[in-house]
């Protein structure tokens, strides 16, 4: 198969991406991983959570409007998984949405669909 280069770069845009839900099980009554994970973070003590969101927030929030709102979607939909008599902070949970959100580039994904490139053997 011949290559063409072709002297085109594309760039990354790191405003072109959304905040989406990182589904770790929750929605195939497999929740083993995200518990885990809210294990994980329910375990930083208090003290140290405002200095891990800082660093959340610097690397994130400025690609993001509301980047808080989503953040707080994002710990509501696993709210239900926290132990019950647990009170949970503002920043605890803030944290936790971050923990529980991904990037999601949608003109990547366009990019790199398989089926926007022509397979080389196109007769049947």
């Amino acid at each position: 198969m011949r290559v063409n280069r072709s002297n085109i770069q594309i760039k990354a845009n790191p405003k072109r991406v959304i905040i989406n839900f990182l589904d770790l099980g929750l929605n195939t009554n497999n929740s083993s991983r995200a518990n885990r994970l809210i294990d994980s973070v329910l375990s930083i003590p208090e003290n140290e959570l405002s200095e891990i969101y800082d660093g959340i927030k610097k690397n994130f929030a400025s690609r993001h409007r509301n980047f808080e709102h989503y953040l707080k979607r994002n710990f509501r939909i696993i709210e239900s998984e926290l132990p019950d008599d647990m009170a949970i902070s503002e920043i605890r949970s803030l944290v936790i949405g971050a923990y529980f959100s991904k990037e999601y580039s949608i003109q990547s994904a366009a990019l790199f669909n398989p089926s926007m490139v022509a397979h080389p053997k196109q007769d049947g």
